[in-house]
């Protein structure tokens, strides 16, 4: 009943904690001044875009298409910093009820797809607190690359041996090589062949941390 010794350890982590701070830095600048100038361009192309016709309307049109996904970009970035700065902590989750909310949120955004789950009532997990977010970003992926009229998303959760199994499928084209990259992680990445965008990164990195994983199932043509 009586202490003997103890053991203590020690951790400087102020260099930790100023690289952290530096990091925020940078990202809040970059992430204000990008949306602020971008809002700016976009304003401008559309006042154009509604005053001129013929390739200066064409040109417009592009510049605003452009913009509004680097805006995107920009979002998704911040997501991602959110993810590596926070401090994560995992709740647990009754997965029925999160993918009725991501398919109300989704509809709702695009009402022309068709969106369907299969999920038994009892299945929980335990995730951090953006898995919602990544779950959306994968539906919403399905659509937006559908060039179809009617895009069709369908999630299938089976669950066995313990394992929980998320499955999207969609009806659009297959994800391109070079985005399936950020997945498998190939040799191929080099500094001249690089993603286009951020989306899948940030499920990948949720996901890890929910500890669980990302894998893409190859399915011709669609």
């Amino acid at each position: 009943g009586d202490v003997i010794n103890w053991v203590g350890f020690q951790q400087d982590v102020t260099e930790r904690r100023r690289r952290q701070q530096q990091l925020e830095t940078i990202d809040r600048v970059l992430r204000h001044n990008l949306r602020n100038d971008m809002n700016v361009i976009r304003g401008r192309a559309e006042l154009i875009h509604s005053e001129a016709s013929g390739e200066v309307a064409q040109s417009a049109g592009t510049i605003i298409n452009t913009s509004g996904r680097l805006l995107e970009l920009a979002e998704k970035e911040r997501a991602i910093m959110e993810v590596l700065l926070e401090e994560l902590v995992e709740t647990a989750i009754t997965l029925e009820s999160v993918l009725q909310d991501v398919v109300s949120s989704v509809e709702a955004e695009y009402p022309d797809a068709t969106i369907s789950v299969e999920c038994p009532g009892d299945v929980s997990i335990r995730a951090i607190s953006q898995f919602r977010e990544a779950l959306i970003e994968l539906v919403e992926n399905g659509i937006v690359h559908d060039d179809s009229d009617f895009p069709e998303v369908v999630i299938t959760v089976t669950r066995s041996d313990g394992t929980t199994v998320i499955d999207i499928a969609d009806t659009g084209p297959q994800i391109p090589e070079i985005e399936k990259n950020i997945v498998e992680m190939t040799d191929e990445r080099t500094p001249v062949y690089h993603e286009t965008g951020l989306g899948l990164g940030f499920v990948k990195l949720v996901m890890s941390l929910s500890d669980g994983h990302i894998s893409i199932t190859e399915n011709t043509p669609t």
